[in-house]
């Protein structure tokens, strides 16, 4: 059984930071059961641990100490302007990503959501310091 707390306490959290610079975010689950959070259907961020080399003493995941990533899609260099991310809100996802400390999965098509978020992502990687995991 795997442990979603953290991560849902991240997407609550960057929903917060992102509603006070005046995003409206909706929040639902992905199909693996981690917490995302939608720009209307111009960016969509799915928050999920990274498995971690270190297991507890029954040799269960430690989803709770271990890093998360997100997974973040986003729609942009569509032929209708009102189709794609803006650049001002996808400066503002991103920062506010970072400040959390995750690492970035960017995914992005010019066809729709769906497409991106399927689509093989780019690692965006901070400084965090994780002990136990190489990302």
């Amino acid at each position: 059984m795997k442990s979603i707390h953290k991560a849902q306490n991240l997407a609550r959290t960057l929903k917060d930071r992102l509603s006070l610079q005046g995003l409206s975010l909706s929040e639902s689950t992905s199909a693996a059961g981690w917490p995302k959070l939608s720009l209307g259907t111009v960016a969509s961020i799915e928050i999920a641990a990274v498995d971690a080399v270190s297991k507890d003493i029954f040799g269960n995941q430690e989803f709770a100490y271990a890093p998360h990533i997100a997974h973040f899609a986003v729609v942009s260099g569509n032929a209708t302007p009102a189709n794609n991310i803006s650049n001002v809100d996808l400066a503002k996802i991103v920062a506010d990503i970072a400040k959390a400390g995750l690492t970035i999965s960017f995914k992005e098509s010019a066809v729709d959501l769906a497409t991106a978020e399927a689509a093989q992502g780019t690692i965006i990687e901070f400084d965090a310091q994780w002990p136990t995991k190489s990302m």
